[in-house]
């Protein structure tokens, strides 16, 4: 048996279902570095997203904070890639949203790689709800964001949030703060060369 992350591994064991004493193997997911060199604007965001558009993978995070966002980034952007449940929704928002935002619908490998190149910061700000599995996962977004170099910004709801700051290799944000939410762009933003590198270190780690 082999579990992603240690956090569900211990709650396998709180709850009766493994021994306390026996161990077992942490694998998590792996990253598959990027390494051509690929040249970013560092004053203008452009965040990406990737994965199920849902409610609880916290894309309102980043509508909700748009009448901000361009008021300190006017050339900010949001690449959206997926599709989901609640893309109709979504789109609805961006209509009304002064933040320029393109959905690409879902896509696959290097198609979905050369969109996330644009991008600078990579967004995964899940909602805390206590239904939302992800609190026991390993989000694959992340990997993904950390192996093409970019810096991400998180809520605090899964093990792998940690790392990502303890390597200084993005920001977690609070959920329903847009004013946190834009200024994790800006610390970003002004020390971005230094994150980058933090994250390409921290995909290699994977």
């Amino acid at each position: 048996v082999v579990f992603i992350n240690n956090k569900i591994l211990n709650l396998r064991k709180s709850t009766g279902i493994l021994p306390e004493s026996k161990l077992f193997p942490v694998v998590p997911i792996g990253t598959d570095v990027f390494t051509d060199k690929i040249l970013k604007n560092s004053k203008n965001p452009v965040m990406g997203f990737i994965g199920v558009i849902k409610k609880s993978q916290g894309l309102s995070e980043v509508f909700d904070s748009a009448e901000f966002i361009v008021k300190k980034f006017p050339n900010a952007k949001f690449e959206i890639i997926g599709s989901g449940p609640d893309e109709e929704y979504f789109k609805t928002i961006a209509l009304k949203s002064p933040l320029s935002t393109m959905f690409h619908g879902y896509l696959e490998g290097e198609s979905f790689n050369s969109v996330l190149k644009k991008c600078t910061i990579g967004v995964a700000t899940y909602l805390p709800d206590s239904s939302n599995v992800s609190h026991f996962g390993d989000p694959g977004k992340i990997k993904i964001y950390l192996s093409l170099g970019l810096p991400v910004i998180v809520t605090d709801i899964f093990e792998f949030s940690q790392e990502i700051v303890k390597s200084k290799a993005g920001v977690i944000v609070k959920s329903g703060n847009p004013a946190e939410f834009v200024k994790a762009i800006e610390t970003i933003m002004a020390d971005y060369k230094n994150f980058r590198k933090n994250a390409l270190n921290l995909a290699k780690k994977y």
